[in-house]
This record gives structure tokens, sequence and C-alpha cells, in this order.
């Protein structure tokens, strides 16, 4: 909606409205009943670093799979896929155009991969599948084919976003999950401004964007390897 709000008013007013929504969630929590932090087992105060030695690792295991699905498959590939396509005689507009079907289709695959993984209770199954289809579909775009079909496919990489979010859930105690969840954000935000600027530099480097998009493919293939590193240490 920014582009949108800018282009009616103007981009300052954008940058208003994205200051206002974390100002309003601040005031959300700022004001939400005190009386749900006064009982239950938070009532003492907390040690500064709650999290066991074993949940660190586990989330440091666990966490990287989702940088890796979410920047460097999704945001790396729906950075330079444009530049890709624009250069192989697609116009601008259409070449934004077809990579936002991805963008579209990943709002429908999220909650409905959620749905399947909360029904059937597989979701390591969803994160394979998910990773492993969305990278062969991303990594045949620049060998040729029908373009569409295969950024359709990947947008199923949207079944595994419920799956790779819910991993704290199942290692944390109430009395460490902000602090996990803090480390489990702070490995996708280092992800988020690693991955991207490591494809950047692939495409400086070599001068074909096509590297970057293989990058991104490889990207989605390594996060259910970190998966299994997280259930390997989580057995142990």
């Amino acid at each position: 909606m920014l582009p949108w709000f800018s282009g009616w008013l103007d981009w300052r007013a954008a940058v208003y409205l994205s200051i206002l929504l974390p100002a309003l969630a601040a005031l959300t929590i700022v004001f939400m009943p005190l009386g749900l932090t006064k009982a239950g087992p938070m009532a003492h105060q907390p040690r500064l670093w709650t999290i066991s030695r074993r949940e660190f690792w586990l989330i440091l295991a666990g966490g990287l799979a989702w940088p890796l699905m979410s920047s460097g498959g999704y945001v790396v590939f729906s950075s330079f896929a444009p530049i890709y396509l624009a250069g192989q005689g697609i116009a601008q507009a259409e070449a934004g155009f077809l990579v936002s079907i991805l963008s579209w289709l990943i709002i429908v695959t999220i909650p409905l991969g959620g749905y399947i993984v909360d029904r059937t209770g597989r979701g390591d199954t969803a994160i394979w599948a998910g990773c492993l289809i969305a990278a062969a579909a991303i990594a045949m775009i620049p060998i040729g084919g029908p373009v569409i079909v295969w950024i359709v496919l990947s947008a199923i990489l949207g079944i595994t976003v419920g799956a790779v979010m819910a991993i704290p859930a199942e290692i944390l105690s109430a009395n460490s999950r902000a602090t996990g969840m803090g480390l489990y954000y702070t490995i996708y935000y280092c992800g988020t401004g690693g991955l991207p600027a490591v494809a950047g530099w692939l495409h400086a480097a070599t001068g074909n964007v096509e590297t970057a998009i293989w990058f991104s493919a490889i990207c989605l293939l390594l996060s259910p390897v970190s998966l299994m590193a997280f259930r390997y240490w989580q057995r142990r």
C-alpha cells in the first residue's frame, strides 16, 4: 500500500505511515490489561539471560531455516527475477507483474500450509517439500521454459512458513520464550541483511543475474539442512 499512498499524497506521507503503525503497536502493548502480567509464573523478577545452553543451540540451528527460506529464497528471487526477465526482452512492467504473482500466491499458500500442518502434524514434510519444489522451480527459470509455470510452482514455498515459525514453540519454556524469540528474530534479521547482500555481490562479481537466482535456489536447499541440524540437536 505504501507506493499507492505515496502517489496519492507524497513520499513523506508514506514514511509517516510507516512510523505510525509501529507506534500504534507500542501503544497497544502499553495499554494492555496489567492483570495479564501480575499473576502466574512471570510474577517474579526474571533473570537477565533466561535461555538454557541447549535452547540456545537449538534456536541457532533451527533459526537458520527461516532466513534461508525467506530472505535467501523469496526475497533474493523476487528482487533479481525482474532484472533477469527484463534482460530476456520482457517489458519492465510485465516482468514486475509476473514476479508479483508469486507474492500474491504466497498470501494464499501461507495460511493454507499452516492449516495443513496443523491437520496432519507433518511440519518437517512441509518444509522439505516447499523448499525443494520452490528451489527446483526457481533454478529452472534461467534454464528456460514457461516462466509463469515456474513462478506459480515456486509459490509452494508459502506452505513452509507456518512450520518454520512454529520451531521455537517446540523447545522454549515460558521463562525463556521472550529471550528465545528475540534470538530467533536476530538470526532472521541477520539473514535479511546478509543474504541479499551476498546475492548482490555475486551479481556484481559475475556480471550475471542468473547467479543471484541460482543462489536463491541454493539457499532454499540449505533451509531443510538447518532443520536437520535442529532435529539432531533436539534428539540429543
